[in-house]
């Protein structure tokens, strides 16, 4: 299996081409037609990051799309956002994670 079908193995194709996995390979230093490396390597990581570049892709996209009288909806973004999460944090990059959060303050007046 190589790079990029390790990734599109995993997010549907209606979602994200295959440049725009290819893009975010090579962003990463990851070749998308090298074969997928073993789990906990370096290249791996690179692998890994730019799945989760993708799934940041699909979180920029509209939740509902309609046109011509189809329509598709319920794009999972919690549950991608969670994936994202987990990708960083397997890595010991949460402070790089890029979804913003809310600045809570005063959180004390909620209790």
């Amino acid at each position: 299996m190589t790079n990029k079908e390790f990734i599109r193995s995993n997010i549907p194709a209606y979602l994200v081409d295959d440049g725009v996995i290819s893009a975010k390979l090579e962003r990463r230093g990851a070749s998308a037609d090298d074969s997928l490396p073993s789990e906990a390597t370096p290249e791996r990581k690179k692998v890994d990051l730019a799945y989760a570049d993708c799934l940041l892709y699909v979180l920029r996209l509209p939740s509902s799309i309609s046109q011509g009288g189809f329509s598709m909806s319920n794009i999972d973004k919690a549950t991608y956002e969670k994936q994202i999460t987990l990708i960083y944090a397997a890595y010991d990059m949460l402070d790089e994670l890029p979804i913003a959060k809310p600045d809570i303050t005063n959180a004390g007046e909620w209790n």
